[in-house]
């Protein structure tokens, strides 16, 4: 603020700019802004699987994952016997081999954290089938 052209007081202001952070299962191209989603995938009932670990764009934004949820056929499913996990680290989704699960879509909703505290969901569907 000015008074007779003097300043009587200021204030700092910062602006930082981020990239669009992308967040999702597969792989993204930035020289070419080319995106190439894996997030439907189909694996053997009863099956162990082990995911590639999502993509989140720029990589030094990447802090934590989790599970958020999981649907199976579009209705909440509880896991007692935790058979679905996802490394909080890399975000990896790791199925356990388990003969007890039914033959279904099964759709995992996996959240991000950046390094910036922004959050960021994306889902990740497995269709489990016995042929």
């Amino acid at each position: 603020m000015l008074k007779d052209g003097f300043p009587v007081a200021s204030t700092p202001f910062q602006v930082i700019f981020i990239p669009q952070i992308k967040f999702f299962f597969g792989m993204y191209y930035p020289e070419h802004n080319l995106t190439i989603r894996l997030n439907l995938i189909h694996i053997g009932l009863s099956n162990g699987y082990v995911s590639a670990a999502p993509t989140l764009y720029p990589d030094k934004y990447k802090s934590s994952f989790s599970l958020v949820s999981v649907e199976k056929d579009g209705k909440a499913f509880t896991d007692s016997n935790n058979t679905f996990a996802v490394n909080p680290a890399t975000g990896i989704v790791t199925v356990k081999k388990d003969d007890a699960l039914k033959a279904g879509s099964y759709k995992f909703i996996i959240k991000a954290v950046t390094t910036t505290g922004l959050t960021f969901e994306t889902d990740l569907t497995l269709a489990m089938s016995s042929e």
